[in-house]
Order: structure tokens, then sequence, then C-alpha cells
């Protein structure tokens, strides 16, 4: 419905008039709602405001506030008495403390004056099994070095060797690339001076293509001489001094003079014209230029220069297996290897010269069999050497820890006999701790027994808790009855001038005018609805009318469409839009796939595609124009352009395609008339 149309003035009126009744119903019921709250709340003021009721609340609550202040009194007395015991008990556990503190300090002075006598008896043996794991570890140390010496001299002298064979495989390689870096610089003197390239015999084809040409097109428009002789006379017409056969046909592209033996001569002319004129000047052009190329080739004619470009691309091939020998034997160039052959010689040069009875080592099985050995004995001296080290470190660290704790013992020992005096004060000290102790156990035990028998009188905490909730929820009840009261009056005020205040706006009445105004826009709707179901219909029977219209205009062009469709994607179909613009594609029968949703090369074909189609229309409706498509199928791959490429060539029967790219290499198996740049020259290229 249209802002400001009778539908939606309708509309509008319905909604207004269903709300304000459903809204005065709701009024009505409240109403009636309210007067039943009134008379309840009335029912229950009775019972609220009595005397007896209030002053019955009142009592309870300070009954219950005294009970509780008895039941604090006596958690009071309960708390003081634990407080009392605590302060007992830490009298009790610090006199106990220093008599055990006393005790352990006896005991420890005790087991200290042993561990200082037996640590007399112990150190003197430590310390000749560490000079003896010391003495075994300098002995195995000096054996290792003396093998590890020995080690690296012979892989000195393994790897001067491995250095030398290294030296005389690279200086072959180097003869060799020499050798083939001069046979290619020969293969390219000799194609810089070569003049024939696939270039000038191509352009010397195309000359000879468009004599052919030329030649045909004046041969057409000459006269043809037939020469017939009758039956028994033998041949005897000539022409520049050969004899004619009988039937044999002749073109007078130019002059033809026939001689009669005994009879005279016959020359036919062929005539004139523009067109001819044109064809002769060309051809004498092409053939000035053909003589000149081939001038130019040192040869004879195209089959000369065919043979010229067969041996250059020979002694291009020679020349590229000679680079691709020449790649392998120095893959970074032939400086690099005589770079690395001299390198090697300067290595050689720096190693450290021969010592005597290395001459023995010429025989490399036997230098490794001696560097076996000696890595295998060194292994051997290193484990050992591990091992007479873990057992002198472990002798040294039991002696040094030894003499350690020897000290410390008999330093503690000291310390704690100053402490604690002889033993004749040891025994009168540890008399006096024990009555201390002994006075601190019945002090505590005491308080233990008057803490009993207040926590046997005192409340629980439950109790208490009880009680307090007990007393707060009487002075709540007082509170709420008040509270109660208050809001009940209130509440009954209210509701009085809300009934009030509906009677004198005639809720009633309101409601009924309501129901009758509502049937009546009820029914102007359905009207207003029947005229636009009505209208609907027309309207779908318009669109499918003008679809079914459009889809007569567009068949031409799907028919024209449809084989280039074949040729690129097969089982495909193309859907149109408003305008003939293509909408999606359809492919092996499925779902529509919109444009946008195409990728780049496939929207790219299709446009290609679409084109061609209307090129076709316009060439079969007599119009014939060119298709011209600059640098196109910038998105395609391999077998996508073969693919397209046959769809052109297929279009190029029909009228024009013109293709402009830069693309020299992906455009040449398409095909069709080349145009090239070059000198200027009066030539016109037929194609």
């Amino acid at each position: 419905a249209k802002k400001g149309s009778r539908y939606a003035v309708a509309l509008e009126r319905r909604k207004k008039l269903a709300q304000e009744l459903t809204e005065g119903r709701a009024a009505l019921e409240e109403v009636k709602a309210r007067q039943v709250e009134l008379d309840e709340l009335q029912a229950r003021q009775a019972d609220l405001v009595r005397p007896d009721a209030l002053n019955a609340l009142q009592e309870r609550a300070r009954l219950l506030a005294a009970q509780l202040e008895q039941a604090e009194s006596q958690v009071r007395a309960v708390r003081q008495g634990k407080d009392q015991l605590s302060i007992s008990l830490k009298e009790q556990e610090a006199a106990r403390g220093a008599l055990s503190r006393f005790e352990a300090d006896l005991l420890k002075l005790q087991q200290l004056s042993q561990a200082v006598r037996d640590d007399e008896g112990r150190l003197p043996e430590l310390k000749s099994q560490a000079g003896e794991a010391q003495t075994a570890y300098e002995a195995c140390r000096k054996e290792g070095e003396r093998l590890g010496e020995e080690e690296r001299h012979l892989r000195a002298v393994k790897d001067r060797q491995a250095v030398s064979g290294k030296y005389a495989e690279l200086s072959a390689k180097l003869l060799e690339a020499q050798k083939l870096d001069a046979e290619v610089a020969e293969f390219s003197e000799l194609m810089q001076s070569d003049p024939v390239t696939a270039e000038r015999v191509d352009r010397l084809q195309r000359i000879e293509n468009q004599r052919e040409v030329l030649e045909g097109r004046l041969s057409a428009e000459s006269p043809v001489i037939e020469v017939r002789y009758e039956s028994g006379v033998s041949p005897s017409i000539a022409v520049d001094g050969e004899v004619v056969g009988d039937g044999q046909r002749l073109n007078a592209t130019d002059l033809v003079r026939l001689v009669i033996p005994g009879v005279g001569s016959i020359e036919v002319s062929p005539g004139g014209g523009e067109s001819r004129e044109g064809c002769t000047d060309q051809l004498s052009r092409l053939t000035e230029e053909r003589d000149d190329m081939l001038g130019k080739l040192s040869v004879a004619d195209l089959v000369g220069a065919r043979e010229k470009l067969a041996e250059r691309q020979a002694r291009d091939m020679a020349m590229s297996q000679a680079i691709a020998r020449l790649r392998a034997v120095a893959p970074d160039g032939v400086q690099s290897l005589r770079t690395d052959v001299a390198d090697l010689e300067n290595q050689l040069g720096s190693r450290d010269e021969l010592q005597s009875g290395d001459e023995a080592w010429a025989d490399g099985d036997q230098l490794d069999e001696r560097l076996a050995a000696v890595g295998s004995a060194l292994a051997s001296a290193r484990e050992l050497y591990r091992e007479r080290l873990e057992v002198r470190d472990r002798t040294s660290k039991l002696l040094a820890e030894a003499e350690t704790e020897a000290r410390s013992r008999l330093t503690q020992r000291d310390d704690l006999a100053g402490q604690i005096g002889d033993e004749a004060g040891l025994k009168e000290a540890r008399s006096e701790m024990a009555q201390r102790a002994e006075a601190a156990d019945r002090k505590a035990n005491e308080a233990l027994r008057t803490l009993s028998a207040l926590e046997e009188t005192a409340p629980k905490d439950n109790e208490l808790a009880e009680l307090r909730g007990r007393l707060e929820s009487a002075r709540l009840d007082c509170q709420r009855a008040d509270q109660d009261a208050q809001a009940l009056r209130e509440r009954m005020v209210e509701l009085s001038t809300q009934i009030e205040m509906a009677g004198a706006s005639g809720i009633g009445r309101r409601v009924g005018e309501c129901e009758g105004e509502l049937g009546r826009a009820e029914s102007d709707v359905v009207r207003i609805e029947a005229d636009i179901a009505a209208l609907r219909l027309l309207q779908t029977a318009l669109r499918e009318a003008r679809e079914k219209a459009r889809d007569r205009l567009i068949a031409p062009l799907k028919k024209r469409l449809a084989p280039y469709l074949k040729t690129v994607f097969d089982q495909a179909e193309v859907q149109f839009q408003e305008g003939f613009v293509p909408g999606g594609l359809v492919r092996g029968g499925g779902s529509l796939e919109a444009i946008d949703a195409l990728s780049d090369g496939t929207q790219e074909q299709l446009a290609i595609l679409v084109r061609l189609a209307y090129a076709r229309m316009l060439a079969d409706g007599g119009s014939d124009v060119p298709l011209i498509l600059d640098d196109p199928l910038a998105y395609s791959d391999g077998e996508r352009i073969a693919q397209m490429f046959a769809a052109l060539q297929s279009a190029s029967e029909h009228h024009q395609v013109v293709v402009l790219t830069c693309r020299d290499d992906s455009f040449r198996q398409l095909g069709g008339t080349r145009l090239e740049l070059g000198d200027w020259q009066q030539v016109t290229e037929l194609g």
C-alpha cells in the first residue's frame, strides 16, 4: 500500500480502530479488577488495625530482647576463659620448649664429640686415595694428547691428498671447458657473418607467394590460345623456336608470336587496362625485390635460401650442444672454473710440507686404516680420561668435603660446649627447667577446667543465632504491621479515585462505538483488496507477454551464439537480461552462474563470444561489419585459448575479424593474414 493511497488510508483506519477497541476493552477489564481489589483491601483493613494484635507483637519483641542480653553475657564469659587458657598454654609451651631444646643440645654435644674422634681416623685414608687418582689422571691425559697430535697429522696428510685429487680433476675439466669455449666462439663468429636468417627466408617466401598470385591474375585476364592440327598433320607451329603440340593451351600474358612454317606468323597481344598495368608493375617490383634479396643471400632461388637456412640451423644446433656441454663442465663459467683451479693450487702451496715418513702413506687404504686405529685408540683414551677425571674429581671432592665437615663439627662442638657449660652445671640447669615446666602444666589444667564449666552453661552459637533471628523477626513484624496498614490505606484511596475517573470518562459507551466502526472499516479493506488482486493478475499477464516477446527477439542471437559456446564450453547456455545484456552462464544443465561470480577469464571469453554472435547476426542480415578485438584473451590458459581460436576462425568465414595484440607467440597458431611493419615500399599485399 503506497503512502496516501485509498488502500493505505483504509488499512490505517482499521488498525487505529482495532487498537482503540483493544485498549478500551483492556481499560474496562482493568476497572473491574480494581473494584475487586478494593473490596478485598476493605476486608483486610478490619484485621490489620485491631489493638490487641499490635500489643501482642510488641510484648513478644521485648521478652526476646531480654533473653538475648542474658545469652550474650554468658558468651562473653566463655570468651574471657578461652583467652586465659590461651595464655596458660603459651607459658606451658615456652617452658616445655626450653627444656626440650636444652636436652637436644646436650645430645648433640655428645654426638659431635664422637664424630670428631671418627674424623681423626678417616682423613688420612681419603688423602691417600686422592693422590693415587691424580697420578692416574696425569698419565691418561699425556697419552691422549700424544694420540690427538698423531690423528691431526694424519688428517692433514689425508686432506692434502684430497685437495691434490680435486686439483687434478678440475684441471682436466678446465682444459675441456677451454676447448668448448673456443668452439662456441667460432660458431658465434660464423653466425654473425651469415646473412641467411629465418625472417629473410620468410620474406622471400611471401614475395614468391605474391608473385604467384599476380601471375595467376594476369593469366586469368589474358587471352587463351589453343592449337589444333588436322588429322594426320604433324605439329609444326612454333613459339619462340619450340613446337607447340596438338591441343596445347597457351596464356598470352605477353606478346605471343605463332610461327607457321611456309605460311607466316600470328601475333597475339594481351591488351591493356589499368588493373593489368597495376598488376604488371607490382609483379615487376616484387621480382626486383626478390632478385635483390637473392643477391644479398648469395643464392640462386628460394630452394637455395632454404638449404643455406638449414645449414645455419644445423650450426646453431651444434653451437647449442657445445654450449650445453660447456655448462655441464663449467656451470659457473670458464673463468670461475679457472679461479677454482688456482684456488686449489694455492691450497696445495699453503699445506704443510710432508714430514719424514709421510711418503709411506701414499696408499690411501693404509692411511685410512691407521687413522681408524688411532681414532679408536683416541676414543678409548678419551673414555678412560673421563673415567680417571671423574675418579680424581670424586676423591678430591670427598676429601675436601670430609675436611670441611671435620672442621665444622669441631667448631660446633667447641661452640656448644662453651654455651651450655660443664657437666655439674648442666644437671642443675635441667632440674630448674623441669620445675618451671611442671608449674606451667598445673596452671594450664586449672584454666581448662574453668573454661569447661563456663561452656556447659553458655548457649551454643546456633542457639544464639536463632535467638537473634527471632528478635529480628518480631521487630520486623511490628514494623511491617504499621507499614501494611499505611500502604493499605493509600492503595484504597488510589483505587477509589481511579474507579471514579473511569466512570466519568464513559469507557463502556466508547467500546460499543468502536466495535461498529471497526466492522465498517473491515468491509472497506476487503473491497480494496479485491481490486488489488485483479490488478496483480493483470500485471502478471503483462509481464509474461513481455518476456515471451523478448525471447522471440533474442532467439536469433542465441541461435548464432550456440555453435561458438559449444566450441568453448561444450554444453552451455547464456541467459540474457533486459537490454540483451548477458546475465549468467548455465553449464552442463547446472544452475545459473551470475556474471560477477565467474572468473576473469570466463567473463572475457563470454564477452568475445557474444560479440561474435552479434557480428554474425549483422552479417547474415546483409550488414557485413568487421569485429575488432584489442589484446584479447589476457586471462585464458593454453587449452581455452586454443578453443577460442577455433571460434574466431569459424567466425572469420562469415565476417572479418581483426585481432590486435602484442603477444606474438601466444597468437601464432591463430592463423589468418598477419600484418607487419617494414621499410616503406609501394607494394600492395594480397591476402
